[in-house]
């Protein structure tokens, strides 16, 4: 068994994670009076958005430093040897 990371569900995951907000408020200022569950709700699927709009642009540098790597050992495999026959 292992971790295993996947993004928020919103309608899944929003009783553990408002659950554990209240919980948190309790204990920080010893009561959830000025806890509004929609706002909370709000900023998580805002910040998700982000988080994975972020992911998807890292995917892409990540994917184009692949890409890049992969050429540049294509070339180093193709330029092993110079013109004469020694090797560089």
């Amino acid at each position: 068994m292992g971790i295993k990371f996947r993004t928020i569900n919103i309608e899944l995951d929003s009783d553990n994670f408002i659950k554990f907000r209240k919980d948190s408020f309790r204990v920080s200022f010893g009561h959830e009076d000025d806890f509004n569950e929609q706002e909370y709700i709000d900023l998580i699927q805002k910040r998700t958005k982000e988080l994975e709009t972020e992911n998807d642009k890292l995917n892409k540098i990540l994917g184009d430093k692949d890409l890049e790597i992969a050429i540049l050992r294509d070339l180093l495999k193709k330029n092993a040897h110079d013109p004469s026959g020694h090797r560089l």
